[in-house]
C-alpha cells in the first residue's frame, strides 16, 4: 500500500480463481495504475521416478543418455560399478547427457556424484591419462529431447557447478548464482561425494547442495527466471567435456499445483546380445551331381563335339575342292 509491503504469506487454500476488489460499508475508493503479475504454465503428463541404474541398467522410458569422444583414450559413458553401487559413470567424456524423456513445468531434480577427478592422473612419463573433469550442469526447459553434441542453447537456462566451486548461470551470462564456503564441491582437498537439488516452483529456481553423508540438503542460492516466465520443456544433467566423474540416485519430483501424472513401465537400456553359435565338426558327405552341375557339364561337352564337327567340315570342303580340281584338270 502507497509502494509499501504490509503483508507476504502463504495462502492455506488453492487461489486459483479469479481476483476482485471489494468495499464494505460507506466509502469510496479510486484504483489506478493496477499492475498484477501472475504465473501461468502447463500441466505436462510426466512422472515421479528415481533412478538408481541397478542391475547395471536403466529405465528407457524415462531417461536416454548420449556421449561423444574427447582425446583422450578410453572415452565413454557407461552403467559401471563404483563402489559396490551401480552408477553412471562418465571417463574422459567428450560432451555428454542423460536426460529426461518426459517434459516438466515445476519440478524437484536430485541426484548423487559420488565421484569427481580433481586433478590430473598421469602416468610415470607425466602423459595425461584422465583430464580432471569439466563441470557438471542442468539445464531447464530444454525443447529437444535429445540436444546435439553441446547444443544446449535452446535451454531456457543451464545452471552449472564450475570448477572453482561457484554455480552459474548460462541464462545469466554466466553469473554466479549460488556459493557456499562450506560446500567446495571441487577444491582438490576435498575427496568425498556430494549431492544437488535443482527446484523449480513458478520461474523462482532454488539450488540446493550436501555432502552424502548428511541428511538435509542446504540452500546454497536462488533467483529468478530472466523472463519470469516458468519454463516447460525437458530436463538435462551435462557436461561439456572432458567429463570423469559418476552420478547416481537421480530422482525427478513433479511439484506442479494439480500434476498430471502417469505411471511408465520399465524398459532396460541393455542391448540384447545373442549367444555365440557353437559349430559342431561333421563329416564330409559326397554329392552328386545337381541338374545344373549336369547343365555345366553338358555345355562343356559342346565344346569338343563343335571341334569336331569343325575339322570334319574343313576335310570335307579340302575334299569337295580337291575333287573340282581334277575335274577342271
Amino acid at each position: 500500500v502507497n509502494g509499501r509491503e504490509v503483508t507476504n504469506g502463504k495462502l492455506s487454500f488453492d487461489a486459483e480463481g479469479s481476483v476482485g476488489f471489494f468495499q464494505t460499508g460507506e466509502c469510496e475508493v479510486t484504483i489506478s495504475d493496477l499492475f498484477i503479475r501472475s504465473h501461468q504454465y502447463d500441466r505436462p503428463e510426466n512422472s515421479n521416478f528415481k533412478e538408481t541404474f541397478d542391475g547395471d541398467s536403466y529405465n528407457t522410458n524415462l531417461l536416454f543418455s548420449k556421449a561423444s569422444a574427447s582425446a583422450y583414450v578410453p572415452s565413454n559413458m557407461s552403467v559401471e560399478s563404483y563402489e559396490d553401487n551401480d552408477v553412471m559413470w562418465f571417463e574422459n567424456s567428450g560432451p555428454a547427457q542423460i536426460g529426461t524423456r518426459q517434459m516438466y513445468s515445476n519440478f524437484e531434480l536430485t541426484f548423487d556424484v559420488p565421484y569427481l577427478l580433481r586433478q590430473n592422473i598421469e602416468d610415470k612419463n607425466g602423459n595425461v591419462l584422465n583430464e580432471k573433469s569439466m563441470w557438471i550442469g542442468v539445464s531447464i526447459g530444454d525443447e529437444k529431447v535429445e540436444c546435439e553434441n553441446a547444443d544446449y542453447s535452446f535451454a531456457a537456462d543451464m545452471i552449472y557447478f564450475d570448477t572453482d566451486s561457484n554455480v552459474k548461470s548460462f541464462a545469466s551470462g554466466h553469473a554466479i548464482v549460488a556459493s557456499s564456503d562450506k560446500y567446495k564441491f571441487f577444491d582438490v582437498e576435498e575427496s568425498r561425494g556430494f549431492s544437488i537439488q535443482i527446484k523449480v516452483v513458478d520461474a523462482h529456481i532454488i539450488i540446493g547442495m550436501k555432502w552424502l553423508n548428511e541428511d538435509n540438503f542446504t540452500v546454497i542460492g536462488e533467483y529468478d527466471t530472466a523472463d519470469n516466465l516458468t519454463p516447460l520443456g525437458y530436463v538435462h544433467i551435462w557436461t561439456c567435456g572432458p567429463g570423469n566423474f559418476a552420478i547416481d540416485n537421480i530422482q525427478m519430483k513433479n511439484l506442479d499445483a494439480k500434476p498430471n501424472l502417469v505411471e511408465m513401465e520399465y524398459k532396460t537400456s541393455k542391448f540384447d546380445v545373442p549367444e555365440d553359435f557353437v559349430y559342431e565338426e561333421r563329416e564330409m558327405i559326397y554329392r552328386p551331381n545337381t541338374e545344373q552341375e549336369e547343365e555345366i557339364f553338358n555345355s562343356y561337352l559342346l565344346i569338343p563335339v563343335a571341334a569336331i564337327l569343325t575339322l570334319l567340315m574343313i576335310e570335307t570342303t579340302a575334299i569337295v575342292t580337291k575333287r573340282r580340281r581334277k575335274e577342271n584338270e
